[in-house]
């Protein structure tokens, strides 16, 4: 669940093994082909991440195996901020 930090600041989490494909609300945020050996923040597809909201979002996920093992571990994080606030 998303909290009110600014939407910008939000970034996909992912790690998979091969093809992946990401939707958010409904949009696709991201595809990966191949595989990814450690975990790595894709670009959001700008009708994704304008179809973030504070509160619930729906995330769905498809991975595609060709050849051996297949997983997926895909998320939203919050890049922490960089400004420093006055106390």
């Amino acid at each position: 669940m998303l909290g009110n930090e600014p939407l910008g600041d939000v970034l996909l989490q992912l790690h998979h093994d091969e093809d992946a494909e990401i939707y958010l609300n409904g949009a696709l945020a991201a595809s990966a082909p191949g595989f990814a050996s450690d975990y790595y923040q894709p670009p959001l597809a700008p009708e994704a991440a304008a179809g973030l909201k504070p509160g619930k979002n729906l995330m769905a996920a498809h991975c595609h195996q060709t050849t051996g093992g297949q997983f997926i571990d895909a998320g939203l994080v919050v890049r922490p901020s960089t400004v420093t606030r006055a106390r």
